[in-house]
């Protein structure tokens, strides 16, 4: 099986081991306020609080006969702007991004949602994948990579405003399905394939380092180069963290902040870091950065990719 193949299969199972059938999500209450994104099961994309509570349903959709699942990745802007953008599978044969919208009318109060009907882009085939996607600090653009049968990678760029692409896919050298944008330099950082962890920017792909045998990851905000990164290593799972700039040789040196987790996400503030811990139960958690102090979130596995957004505006 190909390095990428593996990749796509092993987000799968993830995926998989953690779903549920979906449950009603509850009503807002008059303290319900946007902060947190995440996926449900395979078809809904829901928004919490800080801590957790009150979580409100933004968009379900139906997958079709053949699938269990019709949203993958998404991501969420700074909450001025009130959207995420996922990818759609809701066809068969087909992944779309799109962007869904919210308003809240009165404070705390129900959410207004609209869904564009016109997706800013769609690639077809059985093995063709939107493999990841992340808003820029200031939500104004966002980043997508794409391939077809785990070939012809691209990347692409997209103006949140106006739902146009932005010049040409650029084609990459080296596997990046992975991305995060960087406030601190505004490039693209790549991972979760066998080239290990590369820079994007200026149309330019750079390896960095190739010692972080690792999936999902996220940098930091507010203007730090530093990034936290899964690492699959030595029978566990664990939470590295690297002040992205030092590099050896082409070896990053890092310092474990937890073990038996993954699937970091870093608030807009980079006070407080979300993940999965998966020892000594699976729950999710909310870990504060400078103390190390941790609170859980939810222990309901139906959760996947809970996301801060990178901005605060």
């Amino acid at each position: 099986m190909s390095p990428v193949r593996r990749i796509a299969t092993v987000l799968l199972a993830s995926s998989a081991a953690l779903a549920l059938v979906a449950a009603k999500p509850a009503p807002p209450s008059p303290s319900f306020s946007p902060a947190i994104s995440y996926r449900y099961g395979y078809t809904d994309l829901r928004l919490a609080n800080a801590d957790g509570s009150q979580a409100v349903l933004l968009l379900r959709l139906t997958p079709p006969p053949t699938q269990i699942g019709s949203i993958l990745q998404h991501a969420i802007a700074p909450l001025d702007q009130s959207q995420v953008a996922f990818v759609d599978a809701s066809v068969a044969g087909v992944k779309s991004i799109r962007i869904v919208s919210w308003t809240q009318p009165t404070p705390g109060g129900p959410l207004s949602v609209s869904l564009d009907a016109t997706p800013m882009f769609s690639i077809a085939g059985n093995y063709a994948e939107i493999t990841s996607l992340d808003f820029s600090p200031d939500g104004s653009k966002l980043a997508a990579v794409s391939w077809v049968n785990g070939e012809n990678h691209e990347v692409r760029f997209f103006d949140v405003t106006t739902r146009t692409q932005i010049g040409d896919p650029v084609p990459l050298a080296k596997q990046g399905p992975i991305i995060r944008w960087r406030s601190s330099d505004n490039s693209l950082l790549m991972a979760g394939g066998d080239d290990g962890v590369l820079s994007f920017k200026d149309g330019v792909q750079t390896q960095l380092f190739t010692n972080i045998p690792g999936g999902f990851f996220d940098t930091f905000n507010a203007g730090s180069p530093e990034t936290v990164f899964t690492n699959h290593c030595c029978g566990g799972n664990f939470l590295e963290r690297w002040d992205g700039l030092t590099v050896n040789g082409g070896i990053a040196p890092f310092a474990t902040i937890a073990s038996g987790a993954m699937g970091p996400s870093i608030s807009c503030d980079n006070a407080k870091m979300i993940y999965t811990r998966l020892s000594p139960r699976l729950m999710f958690t909310i870990r504060t950065l400078a103390t190390g102090a941790e609170q859980e979130f939810s222990r309901d596995r139906s959760i996947t990719y809970p996301a801060y957004p990178n901005g605060c505006q």
